[in-house]
């Protein structure tokens, strides 16, 4: 894990330099390239150093780079690494400086021109996602049938009010545009005025001595047309935000069990459960809230958004389900599949009637459903990604409640979905070789110590093998990086077809390569090993000249025979084997034993 460090200047990690995804990338390029680097802020402070894994590094890192003063010399013993630097600018405002240290100063420039771009890359979609999830949770407080207004608490500004506001008050935004202003609207009496502030800080005093929330206070507000409302108003902040919620009393009861419905459905986004169980959260909350008897469903679209491939509807029956996946969406492809092509709300209230249910009169007996009222889910950036459904026993009409519940529903799916999306898209770059789509270094690490775990627990033999490309570096000299590149992915596309579904194939950096094998002996991973050496000499390459290139690859294999308890050590092992093959003329597969290694040497006679 890679943690930037606390520092008084927030410029950088407003920005997204903190960001672990972005500065994992770096890490990675600094381990390959043998260099290290500085995050530091416009005022010289230092966010952070990567890699900071590499104990080689850390003995090197120069003390000076602690200390604001940046005209002292670095010590001689890091003499041998050039040091380059770098404003960071983002939307047009300096916000920090790279510092590079790297041992071969030619490589210096391509280097940080490849963490400039990372990082420009980070920034602009970290502020993409905030403007993106900024709107998504107004769109979900405006659908919340609680009176909320939004309060900037460093300039006292009130930024937003929700419909419910409006409805409840009777104000507008433009009414109320700071918070003394809504203050004295809402109590117009001096004295009450001066009451309720000095409850307020009374409350919150005693409270946070305590460490302690505050809670919430009763109070009667004057509304835009003179009249009163008693209200349950409750403050809570959110970073340099205070959001005021208020619950009109004369309904208390029904909105109380709406809310704790909704918060359930809210924190279940929190959760580290699948999108499948938040999904069916979602529907049976909303199911229970509702208390008519409505059964509901949310139908996923694939990512052509042109054909429903999953339906979360546990109150319908399975085979409903299964004949809806796989149906595409257009007009007249009853309510979700036309509100999907439409993108916009419909609603049937007779589906034994209604055009668009013509031919699937059968599904809806099979549901055992007479009307349907379907919102489609669409994304932050307006895309339809699927559709919620309200369906009845009988033909009905939806209420206003109604409506907003569907519409309530559709927006909270589409928060869910996203938020699982940005979440696997995040683990896919934090784990992932971007080259060739092989586990990282990282991740190869992490499932390999779980296996290793079970194989000592469980009793079963777990292999390694560590394979190297021979003369990498002539490839690259010879036809070009880009062609170096088509030979990396050659290598994992072939090995991901060889080995089995429960094997691990990961890039353990450049031309290096490993394969994790649970539950494989020496003589499986052996036979493996000299079947892939066998398939890569047969591959051909092309490259940008036009050759085909040929390549080969050595093999190194190691079995956790000794009940080895270090992923490390059975690493070291087959690295070892790996030298002894390159040691042996290359292309050729060595077992790692602990008396003597044993060579399985291909006949190359006809190459």
């Amino acid at each position: 894990m890679i943690r930037s460090k606390t520092s008084s200047d927030h410029s950088c990690s407003c920005h997204g330099l903190s960001d672990t995804t972005v500065l994992q990338a770096i890490s990675n390029l600094c381990e390959a390239t043998n260099s290290w680097v500085c995050l530091r802020s416009l005022n010289g402070n230092e966010i952070c150093t990567l890699p900071e894994n590499e104990p080689a590094l850390r003995a090197l890192k120069p003390s000076y780079l602690k200390q604001p003063a940046r005209s002292e010399k670095a010590p001689s013993s890091i003499s041998q690494r050039h040091k380059i630097e770098s404003i960071i600018v983002h939307n047009s405002e300096k916000i920090g400086l790279l510092e590079l240290y790297v041992v071969d100063l030619e490589k210096a420039d391509a280097i940080m021109t490849c963490m400039q771009q990372s990082i420009q890359l980070s920034l602009n979609q970290v502020t993409r996602y905030s403007q993106d999830r900024e709107e998504t949770f107004r769109h979900v407080i405006d659908a919340t049938p609680i009176a909320i207004n939004y309060l900037n608490g460093k300039t006292g500004k009130i930024e937003f009010i929700n419909k419910a506001f409006q409805d409840t008050f009777g104000y507008a935004l433009e009414e109320i545009p700071t918070l003394q202003t809504w203050v004295e609207r809402a109590y117009p009496d001096d004295a009450v005025r001066l009451n309720v502030a000095a409850e307020w800080i009374q409350r919150i005093d005693s409270y946070r001595q305590q460490g302690r929330s505050v809670p919430s206070i009763r109070t009667q507000i004057t509304c835009r047309d003179g009249s009163t409302r008693q209200v349950l108003q409750q403050i809570e902040r959110l970073g340099d935000y205070r959001i005021s919620s208020f619950v009109d009393l004369s309904a208390l009861s029904d909105i109380e069990s709406r809310m704790q419905t909704r918060y359930g459905m809210l924190e279940m986004l929190l959760t580290k459960a699948s999108l499948d169980e938040v999904l069916a959260s979602i529907v049976r909350r909303i199911e229970n809230e509702a208390c008519k008897g409505f059964k509901c469903s949310i139908l996923l679209l694939n990512n052509a958004r042109n054909t429903y491939v999953k339906s979360v509807a546990p109150s319908l029956p399975e085979e409903y389900n299964q004949a809806v996946c796989g149906m595409s969406i257009g007009l007249g492809v009853g309510s979700c599949g036309t509100a999907a092509y439409l993108g916009e709300r419909v609603i049937v209230e007779n589906i034994m009637t209604h055009e668009y249910w013509r031919d699937y009169l059968d599904l809806a007996k099979i549901g055992g459903v007479q009307s349907c009222w379907s919102e489609p889910i669409l994304s932050s950036k307006g895309h339809v990604i699927g559709s919620f459904a309200i369906y009845n026993e009988a033909p009905a009409t939806p209420s206003d409640d109604d409506i907003e519940l569907i519409s309530f529903a559709a927006k909270l799916a589409s928060v869910a979905i996203e938020n699982r999306l940005a979440q696997r898209k995040l683990e896919e770059q934090a784990f992932y070789d971007h080259l060739t789509g092989l586990v990282n270094r990282r991740r190869f690490f992490e499932l390999a110590e779980v296996s290793l775990q079970e194989s000592i627990e469980q009793n079963y033999p777990l292999s390694i093998l560590m394979l190297d490309i021979d003369r990498f570096k002539e490839i690259n000299d010879r036809f070009g990086h880009e062609t170096g590149d088509r030979v990396l992915q050659a290598l994992a596309r072939c090995a991901s077809s060889l080995v089995g579904k429960n094997d691990v194939v990961g890039r353990f950096g450049g031309e290096e390569f490993t394969i994790l094998l649970p539950q494989s002996d020496r003589k499986r991973a052996a036979s493996l090993a000299k079947t892939l050496r066998q398939a890569l000499s047969e591959l051909r390459t092309p490259s940008s000249t036009g050759i085909d290139v040929q390549f080969t690859a050595s093999f190194g294999v190691v079995c956790n025979d000794a009940k080895n308890r270090s992923i490390d050590d059975l690493l070291s092992k087959a690295d070892h084997a790996l030298y002894q093959a390159k040691g042996n003329g290359r292309n050729c597969v060595v077992s790692y034993t602990p008396q003597k290694p044993t060579s399985f040497t291909p006949n190359i006679s006809n190459r």
